[in-house]
């Protein structure tokens, strides 16, 4: 809203993808001071989701029995190893969101537009955000839905789950 009132650029972005019944959420707030955060932002979100798709879509091909294995006993060695492959697939989709934002870099350097926009050439801060990034898998535990997330943040956003239906002491 204050963008559209002011006429300047909206800074954040995000990009979700569902795959295997699991949910994939990314966004990022560009650095309002930073001319070209926008382009950043929209970079590592939808690389990052691109890249989550992908590989959680082939971890569940290739390990058919992980979502049984998240409803395993949490101190178990079984739920252990599921954890254990999950969480590196969003470690790594923070890398690649990076890697997007570098090699944009390299391709709009010396890039008349930028150089007249910037007066310079453009450099990595000038695309910087923040990065957050979520995958949600559904699970059945005693007969009961529930949620098992797996999160990254980089910068100054965090991500929570909230049960709507519980008291506002355990919700």
């Amino acid at each position: 809203k204050k963008h559209k009132h002011d006429g300047s650029n909206c800074d954040d972005w995000f990009e979700t993808a569902v795959t295997d019944g699991c949910v994939i959420a990314v966004a990022a707030d560009g650095a309002g001071s930073k001319r070209l955060s926008r382009i950043g932002a929209r970079l590592c979100c939808e690389s990052a989701v691109s890249y989550l798709k992908e590989k959680l879509s082939a971890l569940i091909a290739k390990y058919p029995t992980l979502k049984s294995a998240l409803c395993a006993d949490m101190s178990g060695t079984e739920f252990m190893a599921a954890c254990s492959r999950i969480a590196p697939l969003v470690q790594e989709a923070a890398r690649k969101a990076f890697d997007n934002v570098i090699i944009h870099l390299k391709e709009i350097y010396n890039n008349e537009y930028c150089i007249e926009a910037l007066g310079r050439n453009p450099i990595l801060s000038d695309l910087s955000s923040t990065f957050l990034a979520a995958i949600v898998i559904p699970l059945e535990i005693d007969g009961k839905r529930q949620c098992f997330s797996v999160t990254a943040q980089i910068g100054d956003g965090f991500i929570c789950g909230i049960n709507s239906k519980a008291d506002a002491d355990s919700c």
